[in-house]
């Protein structure tokens, strides 16, 4: 079983659907999900009711099944949502659970049964994730007692893995309805709208697309959304300089530097966020660290510099498939910057090491 755990995609909206979501899940399993009351939740088989096809998705058969879900759509809810706020997530969600319910309970007229479960929705945000966020990696630990893993892997090799599992567990009950027929629904549901919406200029990958990445093109600088086209009127243009955040750290501490950062990166130039993100190490505040360094290794030619510190960051963050991924792409190091490499290399082995280990 590889179970996700969190991810390092970019979020530009907090996770507040995805919170809600989860929190509807458990008040609904303790109201209704232990009494017979759940029935009236359900999507039931014979039936062709609309709103079955919203109500069966927040409901589970048990807390197992409960707790499973809600994992995986955490993690998942999280790259979708970060990148289209939680109005047009939860507009999103509804839509997957529709499309799949729809044709569940249409195909499954004259039949007798039910099916309940979010997994459905959460394969539709799988497939949506492997469209936007492809090279974006994913912590996951392997369960495959006696052995216990824990690595990085990138969401698309991730979402082929969960597809192509669901398609075997599929095939071997000859495509009759099942779970794995069910989250095979969801993620076809799902992958034509994150197409739409990608194609429509509803949501900003920046370039990191599946669809850009495969042809080639080279993500902007520039992580600063698209503004829609409209008519401007011809005054003079009156910009904010951009925050200098050498005297915030001196005045406020990195505490200031960073909020400052946050609000507006894309204004802050590469050298002052490099600053940034040093005091943040010596500071051993991983996660912004990590928020500051990662912006800065995307631009394009980040040097060398910037990966070491990147590499040190995602090791100090317990990422050293990452890290390794960040050395590996040093360009011509100096002797000094190849000292730091082994070293940083040395240190993300051992953690990698430590981080997979087998049960006794």
């Amino acid at each position: 079983m590889l179970i996700p755990l969190r991810c390092d995609a970019p979020l530009y909206h907090g996770p507040w659907g995805t919170i809600g979501v989860i929190i509807l899940c458990f008040l609904l399993h303790i109201a209704v999900g232990m009494t017979d009351a759940v029935e009236a939740w359900l999507l039931i088989y014979g039936e062709w009711n609309p709103l079955q096809w919203l109500s069966s998705a927040v409901v589970h058969e048990g807390w197992i099944h409960l707790i499973g879900n809600m994992v995986f759509f955490w993690v998942f809810g999280l790259i979708v949502e970060g990148k289209i706020g939680w109005l047009r997530f939860v507009g999103l969600l509804a839509s997957i659970a529709a499309l799949s319910g729809c044709v569940e309970q249409t195909v499954m007229l004259g039949s007798d049964g039910a099916s309940l479960g979010l997994s459905g929705v959460i394969y539709g945000l799988i497939a949506i994730a492997w469209i936007w966020a492809p090279d974006n990696e994913v912590d996951v630990l392997l369960l495959f007692l006696p052995f216990i893993r824990h690595f990085d892997v990138r969401v698309r090799t991730l979402g082929l893995i969960y597809i192509a599992l669901e398609v075997l567990g599929a095939a071997v009950n000859s495509f009759a309805m099942s779970t794995p027929v069910l989250h095979l629904l969801g993620a076809a549901a799902g992958l034509p709208i994150g197409i739409v919406m990608l194609k429509k200029g509803w949501v900003d990958c920046e370039g990191w697309d599946w669809f850009s990445r495969r042809a080639g093109a080279a993500p902007p600088p520039s992580p600063a959304k698209r503004l829609p086209k409209v008519a401007v009127p011809a005054v003079p243009a009156v910009s904010e300089p951009p925050p200098d955040i050498d005297a915030l750290l001196r005045a406020g501490g990195s505490a200031a530097g960073f909020a400052a950062w946050s609000r507006c990166s894309a204004d802050v130039p590469p050298a002052a966020a490099f600053r940034l993100a040093a005091r943040l190490v010596d500071e051993q505040r991983w996660e912004d660290a990590e928020a500051v360094a990662g912006r800065l290794s995307a631009a394009p030619s980040p040097g060398n510099t910037v990966r070491l510190l990147h590499a040190w960051v995602l090791v100090q963050r317990d990422r050293p498939g990452a890290a390794l991924d960040q050395l590996a792409l040093l360009v011509n190091p100096t002797p000094a910057e190849a000292g730091k490499a082994e070293y940083i290399r040395a240190e993300a082995e051992r953690r990698r090491a430590a981080l997979s280990y087998e049960l006794a």
